[in-house]
């Protein structure tokens, strides 16, 4: 919806002029015989409605924003986005990468998700992590640090994975 933004006022020079008329029931009406070089616009009560309704709509869209922000924040909260570079595999079957992660514990059981696309890539940047993602068979969670382990593929581009349970 576009609102209209090319209100003008009345231009005029001196002061406006109003004829007065007596009605035929004994009341006085004014008619503004100013001298106008250019007639402004009215500001009606429909403008004014049209305005606070596109207002309301706007503050609604920005309650549904910010409520689908705060779920995505609890849908992520406990969870860390760690990065796996893909020049860290070892170079033999299986292949593993140590991570760290801090305050995880060797007790921990955390899950593993993936790959996070958190920075908007291009399609074949997320084909690739998701095909790398796809390698990791296992994790193993130790003192500050999570294995990865692969037993067919050795990814070959970085990717980063959500880890929940820390």
């Amino acid at each position: 919806m576009s609102l209209k933004t090319t209100y003008r006022d009345d231009k005029f020079s001196g002061r406006r002029k109003y004829r007065m008329i007596e009605n035929e029931d004994g009341t006085i009406s004014f008619d503004d015989v100013t001298d106008y070089a250019e007639e402004g616009d009215i500001f009606s009560s429909n403008d004014i409605n049209v305005t606070n309704k596109a207002i309301n709509d706007a503050n609604e869209k920005i309650k549904t924003t910010k409520k689908q922000i705060e779920d995505l924040d609890a849908e992520l909260k406990g969870q860390s986005v760690i990065n796996v570079p893909a020049n860290n595999w070892s170079q033999s079957v299986p292949y593993s990468q140590k991570i760290s992660v801090p305050g995880i514990t060797a007790e921990d059981s955390p899950s593993v998700g993936g790959p996070w696309l958190g920075d908007s890539p291009s399609v074949d940047v997320a084909k690739n992590r998701k095909k790398a993602f796809g390698y990791v068979d296992r994790a193993v969670s130790g003192e500050g640090t999570i294995m990865l382990y692969c037993y067919g593929s050795r990814p070959t581009v970085d990717f980063s994975i959500m880890i929940k349970g820390v």
